[in-house]
């Protein structure tokens, strides 16, 4: 016999009426794309230092979160709203050596397709920008074990007895902008487990995701840091 809580919990889903929580959509498997660039590897970075940095969080095509959406047509789309980078996160990027500045893109300044780095890389110039920092954040969602798919839905208080996870993992790239050197890629994953009564409404999933996503994305500027200061070591000012 089906159990009671599942067979709720499909009822809810069902229908319009319930809070349904919408889990967030895919993101970019960045290692695809630091492939693709791999043969710009005997390049020189070309630079200036000090640099001006673009921030670009890319997501899979069609993404969305319950606070954000994605903008940008083709294969990847654009987070241009930070929801889970923080003022001191962007005040550390600031003050690595040779960063003049930060910028970031707003919808209206995107490639109308976004299919490839090149794309990604033009859109970094049009802002001005030196290096480009190149992220994406994949969270999933699972219970007891099984993961659910990006964009599912997940009614909250009708799992008091399951356990939940929720996994995120950063990726980032450090591209020159000028000529498409890479200087390298960097990874973190944070993950959160709850027992799922800790559901218990949208607001405490919402609070879940950021707070995971968060976890993920603090720990990947430690490892951009250290990428980037390796980077530019032994190099003068231009």
């Amino acid at each position: 016999m089906m159990d009671i809580r599942l067979f709720l919990m499909a009822v809810c889903l069902a229908v319009s009426g319930c809070a349904t929580y919408r889990t967030p959509g895919a993101g970019v498997a960045l290692g695809t794309l630091a492939k693709s660039a791999a043969g710009l590897a005997d390049h020189h970075p070309a630079a200036p230092l000090p640099a001006q940095l673009a921030l670009i969080r890319v997501e899979a095509a069609g993404y969305g979160s319950s606070r954000n959406r994605c903008d940008g047509t083709g294969r990847y789309c654009v987070v241009t709203l930070h929801d889970v980078e923080t003022p001191d996160d962007l005040r550390r990027l600031q003050q690595l050596p040779g960063i003049a500045g930060l910028v970031s893109p707003d919808r209206d300044r995107l490639p109308q397709r976004l299919d490839n780095l090149q794309d990604l890389q033009q859109a970094a110039s049009g802002l001005g920008a030196d290096i480009l920092l190149l992220y994406s954040l994949d969270t999933r969602f699972s219970i007891d074990g099984k993961e659910l798919a990006p964009q599912s839905g997940v009614a909250p208080g009708f799992l008091p007895s399951r356990q939940s996870r929720i996994t995120t993992t950063a990726s980032a790239l450090l591209i020159d902008v000028h000529n498409g050197y890479l200087y390298g890629d960097a990874q973190s994953t944070s993950w959160q487990d709850q027992n799922a009564a800790a559901w218990s409404s949208h607001a405490a999933i919402e609070r879940a995701r950021v707070k995971t996503e968060t976890s993920a994305f603090q720990s990947l500027l430690v490892e951009i840091g250290r990428l980037w200061r390796e980077a530019v070591a032994g190099r003068d000012p231009q």
